[in-house]
């Protein structure tokens, strides 16, 4: 579900994973991971 809504930000805002990551200083991968859902980002990511 979070995987969902971590994508549906990034479209709506019209930010590419890589604009994303280098927004919120978080690794590009771990990014795709997130919209996967192979990983969940701890309530600390999700902030940024």
């Amino acid at each position: 579900m979070v995987d969902k809504k971590i994508r549906a930000f990034r479209e709506f805002r019209g930010y590419s994973q890589i604009q994303l990551a280098e927004l919120s200083d978080i690794n590009v991968g771990t990014i795709r991971k997130y919209e996967l859902g192979i990983r969940n980002p701890k309530s600390d990511q999700l902030e940024k």
